[in-house]
């Protein structure tokens, strides 16, 4: 029985990773690298989006290598095992090309956004909002929640599993959940409150999206053939055949859909004389 399981429970992993594309297997295999490459060279803090030097100093590509960079191996497996089933969704969605820049676009900004307020906050004369200056962004926490209340806010009212657990919420609960259960206990409070605010922001303004005859042009150049490279390259005439929401409206059942068609009976009325 256990050996069954195993197999059962391995078969299901493969065929999961089977369907991961290329951009999300590229973030996974990038912070899996920068977490190896943190324990062989100090340098690795050079690539850490530390507010402190990120505006004071300009180093402006911290906002997006600081992304791929975990705190250590326990949070590297947490923020993977939820961002990657979202993040593969949404690639499958909207296509590698559409996603990688949608990835890289909110990775800047709310990289920009959290350099910014808590180097603003730390002029604050209190030592515990002066050391927010020098705290590294966990950013992959920020694009996981994000793209979960992006996902979320399609279908808010509908019931969705509680992840893993056997429970079911509201949607729209989901991503405040998630931010302050986890954004709680592994101390990305701010990290988790950014994504969740820049995730309704998304979903309420009208932002500018990359058209598809674009997104195509883009696909046969040099930077999408290393990305086609990866496996799983999803391509924008092959993307959208996935729901992007994460939730759903149930149907009704199929005996009450045959009760609803069924037709009054009608009786017509004797007009003879009843003996």
């Amino acid at each position: 029985m256990l050996s069954q399981n195993q197999q059962s429970m391995t078969s299901r992993l493969s065929e999961f990773w089977s369907k991961v594309p290329s951009f999300s297997r590229i973030v996974l295999f990038g912070s899996i690298g920068f977490y190896l490459f943190s324990w062989v060279s100090e340098f690795a803090v050079l690539f850490m989006n530390i507010p402190l030097y990120t505006v004071s100093k300009a180093e402006l590509w911290r906002t997006f290598t600081g992304v791929l960079i975990p705190a250590g191996l326990v949070p590297l497996v947490l923020e993977m095992f939820l961002f990657v089933p979202v993040s593969a969704k949404t690639e499958r969605c909207m296509g590698t090309v559409k996603y990688s820049l949608f990835f890289c676009c909110y990775t800047v900004l709310t990289g920009l956004v959290y350099s910014l307020l808590l180097y603003l906050v730390s002029f604050v004369p209190l030592e515990f909002l002066q050391e927010l200056s020098v705290k590294a962004w966990q950013g992959i926490w920020t694009l996981a929640v994000l793209q979960i209340t992006i996902q979320s806010n399609k279908n808010p009212d509908s019931q969705t599993q509680l992840y893993v657990c056997p429970i079911q919420i509201k949607s729209k609960y989901y991503p405040w959940l998630v931010g302050i259960v986890l954004g709680v206990a592994l101390e990305v409070v701010c990290e988790m409150a950014i994504g969740i605010a820049v995730g309704y922001l998304h979903s309420l303004v009208p932002w500018p999206s990359l058209t598809d005859e674009k997104a195509q042009a883009l696909e046969s150049s040099v930077f999408c053939g290393c990305l086609q490279a990866v496996p799983v390259f999803i391509d924008t005439s092959q993307a959208g055949n996935e729901e992007l929401p994460i939730t759903f409206v149930p149907s009704e059942p199929r005996v009450l859909q045959r009760y609803q068609n069924l037709e009054e009976p009608q009786f017509e009325e004797d007009s003879s004389d009843s003996l």
